[in-house]
């Protein structure tokens, strides 16, 4: 059963990628490296980038809903959650809504007007969507905890797979307003069909508030906001650094990292979540060498499959966008980009297995550090370096900020092997 479990997960995870990639195609096949892509793409990343705020709310929620035994008191958890999540989520997109022309200044100082006002009204319709967000994580999360993680996993496919329809159908005329509508629509239809799943397992005749959800909400804002130091600066300084650039020039960047991120969810699929298990049961059993070994193996296996991965996308990709009579733009520029983000996320790979051990024995501030490491280091190289590569700089960027990311955190795992092992033979 397992083995079948895992078996599907895989196949959900390849549909999934295969429809962001397909979705990456088709944007470049409609509009290639122009304004209008880069409208698209910094509109979304600045929606993706606010989202992480939404996340602080709903971390926590799986943990305590699948420690609860009692199947009352998890009716109860979960009416009290999600109905904070409902109003939470209404008010946080409330207020981003009003600010939109204040966060598209901090998010996009480098603008034009012109440009400026495109990004605007895509914009306006991405806030829209965070309407669902929080609620839809809390459901995504209960379908996880009851084993329903197909489902959940399908469901996140919905928004991307609505996008893809509304570009095979591309009418040529307001087709960014309408990707991002069709955004609007996966994303409420993702967020209906989670609540028609959940509604079986809830018991409205046992419905109370449940104080538990605030501990919940104030332990998730600790744990988030130690991912979010790095995320939500990453978010803010790629639309701010690429909306510096001409037109066609931040399209390019998105497309290489479409594709490098397309090659992360492979590695951080079954293959992450498999090293999570065995570093945590590894620690249980005080088998401090096997970590070491598994360490040592993920550290040769992830640079090679994303050098072998990088050699065959600038073997395939020439000639498959000239066989659909759209030859690539620009494309020493993108090969360039498209190494250096490759190579950070060879580092994200390999990082993650150190970061489990400090995360494991509830060493948060360590990764906060890191990613504090990270974003001096970034910001550093990122204004150092913008007038001798252009958008190049900012991968290049991005790698040197990861690489001490990936050294911060293997030291601190290291130090802390160190301890487990003088304790335990002690």
């Amino acid at each position: 059963m397992k083995d079948l479990f895992k078996f599907r997960y895989n196949i959900i995870n390849a549909i999934g990628i295969a429809i962001g990639m397909l979705n990456v195609i088709l944007i470049y096949k409609n509009y290639g490296s122009s304004a209008q892509s880069d409208t698209y793409f910094l509109g979304f990343t600045i929606y993706a980038t606010l989202s992480l705020i939404y996340q602080l709310f709903s971390e926590q929620f799986i943990f305590t809903y699948r420690g609860i035994i009692s199947e009352k008191e998890k009716n109860q958890f979960l009416f009290t959650y999600l109905s904070f999540a409902t109003i939470a989520g209404l008010l946080l997109t409330t207020v981003i809504f009003f600010t939109k022309p204040l966060l598209l200044n901090i998010f996009a100082f480098g603008l034009t007007d012109a440009r400026k006002e495109m990004v605007f009204g895509v914009l306006s319709i991405f806030t829209i969507s965070l309407v669902c967000y929080l609620p839809l994580q809390i459901l995504l999360a209960v379908l996880n905890a009851i084993d329903q993680l197909a489902v959940s996993y399908t469901l996140t496919f919905l928004p991307t797979s609505f996008v893809t329809m509304a570009l095979l159908f591309d009418s040529g005329v307001g087709g960014i307003n309408e990707m991002a509508y069709a955004h609007l629509i996966g994303s409420c239809l993702a967020l209906l069909l989670s609540f028609l799943f959940t509604i079986k397992i809830i018991d409205f005749k046992s419905l109370t508030i449940n104080k538990k959800f605030i501990d919940t909400v104030l332990i998730g804002l600790k744990v988030r906001f130690a991912h979010n130091v790095h995320n939500f600066f990453l978010g803010w300084a790629i639309t701010n650094y690429l909306s510096m650039y001409s037109a066609g020039q931040a399209s390019l960047f998105f497309y290489a990292k479409k594709i490098s991120d397309a090659a992360l969810s492979v590695s951080y699929g079954p293959t992450h979540k498999l090293l999570i298990n065995k570093i945590v049961d590894s620690l249980k059993h005080h088998s401090i060498g096997n970590i070491e070994d598994l360490l040592r193996k993920i550290t040769y296996i992830f640079p090679a499959f994303f050098l072998l991965l990088y050699i065959a996308v600038c073997i395939v990709a020439p000639e498959f966008f000239i066989i659909i009579g759209k030859p690539l733009d620009n494309k020493n520029t993108l090969f360039a980009i498209l190494f250096f983000l490759f190579c950070a996320n060879s580092l994200i790979s390999i990082e993650v297995g150190y970061a489990i051990i400090s995360q494991a024995n509830n060493k948060y501030w360590n990764v906060v550090i890191a990613n504090l490491g990270f974003v001096m280091l970034f910001t550093i190289c990122a204004y150092s370096i913008q007038n001798i590569s252009g958008v190049i700089g900012l991968s290049i960027s991005m790698f040197i900020g990861q690489l001490s990311n990936y050294f911060v955190n293997k030291s601190y795992a290291n130090k802390t092997i160190a301890e487990m092992k003088r304790n335990f033979c002690s």
